[in-house]
């Protein structure tokens, strides 16, 4: 179904917006670019920190865990990445990594090694185990110069299966809509003052928006006739503070992802101006991009892709989603797009033969991911 709908869209080859004609102008510091989530949100964070470290430089998870580790497997994302942590193996997918990138389907994992990380588990979650997260720190050790000083976390805070909010939300300990929680501690703060380099201004929690909020259109990034089938809404988000209008100042870019079934009507909204996000970056000059996953058939509480609904290539740096987060990426910082297109099979095949050679023990995996990858992309 996924390769007829591409085919598909590649001849009809239709986009109503030109990619990024309607972002605001700025200036991003490509110094200070991170990424951060909640629940599926933090693994898509893990999933393009790793896919585009050479411009992504930090990664936040709050109630998430390591790269590919449902494995394209619902019954691993619904045991192993939520309740039975036992399962995982961060050195098997510490080689997956190495393969996925000598393949060429995520960047060299060098660019990893001065990468901020800060993982949060809730001690109340009961979503997704505390030893989860741990897995994504273990997976993210192997790759950093000093994990000790590199990774920040917390494991310590109250709160359910949520964005934690110093007031904001349901009571603290709630499972449940608008998956924020009250819970007197500021994890968007927490988690930008880690990955940003820079001392941060303290930000009042609350604070109304002093900038402009902008809708803008993702379907151009990707090709209208595709967002259905891969689970992004037609439009996004971006917000920019007063300091950074107008290509006033560089400013740092930070991509916050939310969770599943947050982006339901006004829930959506509710994650985009509650979070915790928009104090900080009014406080610090910082540019927030919020992207926007959608439900369908095979994803019907809109959770970012991170076991394999739109296709088993969803965690590299051709996933649908995650290629289509990069591009909206590149237009706001000024960078060329990003190609809206795989690789031809004879490249395939010689970064697959390279990577059987240099990492044997996790290539079989990546081959077997890769091979099933879809030949062509929407050209948009």
């Amino acid at each position: 179904m996924i390769r007829g709908l591409l085919a598909l869209a590649a001849a009809a080859s239709v986009v109503a917006v030109k990619p990024g004609a309607d972002l605001p102008k700025v200036d991003v510091d490509m110094a200070e670019i991170s990424v951060s989530g909640i629940s599926s949100g933090a693994f898509m964070a893990v999933q393009m920190h790793i896919s585009y470290s050479q411009m992504i430089n930090g990664a936040g998870i709050l109630a998430g865990g390591p790269y590919w580790c449902a494995q394209d497997n619902v019954a691993l994302a619904l045991t192993a990445c939520m309740t039975d942590p036992e399962l995982i193996s961060p050195f098997y997918l510490e080689g997956i990594v190495r393969a996925t990138a000598l393949s060429g389907f995520a960047d060299d994992t060098r660019h990893l090694a001065n990468s901020r990380v800060w993982v949060m588990s809730a001690r109340n979650d009961t979503v997704v185990d505390t030893g989860v997260v741990k897995a994504a720190a273990d997976l993210y050790s192997a790759f950093l110069t000093d994990p000790s000083s590199q990774i920040e976390a917390d494991y310590t805070h109250d709160g359910e299966h949520s964005q934690i909010t110093v007031g904001y939300g349901n009571p603290c300990t709630t499972l449940g809509l608008p998956y924020i929680n009250a819970c007197g501690f500021d994890a968007a703060g927490a988690a930008l003052k880690h990955l940003i380099r820079r001392e941060l201004v303290p930000a009042v929690p609350g604070a109304a928006p002093q900038g402009t909020m902008t809708k803008f259109s993702q379907a151009a990034f990707v090709g209208a006739l595709f967002t259905d089938a891969f689970g992004l809404q037609d439009s996004g988000y971006v917000y920019v503070p007063p300091q950074c209008e107008g290509q006033k100042n560089i400013c740092a870019l930070h991509v916050a992802f939310h969770g599943c079934e947050m982006t339901l009507d006004d829930i959506g909204q509710q994650f985009v101006y509650h979070s915790g996000h928009i104090p900080w970056a009014d406080a610090n000059g910082i540019i927030i991009l919020f992207p926007q996953a959608k439900s369908n058939l095979l994803n019907p509480k809109g959770c970012w892709d991170w076991w394999a609904y739109t296709g088993t290539a969803y965690a590299s740096n051709v996933g649908a989603q995650t290629l289509t987060v990069k591009r909206i990426m590149d237009s706001l910082s000024g960078q060329p797009l990003t190609p809206n297109t795989t690789l031809s099979d004879e490249d395939l095949s010689a970064r697959l033969e390279a990577a059987y050679r240099r990492a044997p023990g996790a290539a079989e995996a990546a081959a077997a991911l890769l091979s099933k990858r879809p030949n062509v992309t929407a050209q948009a």
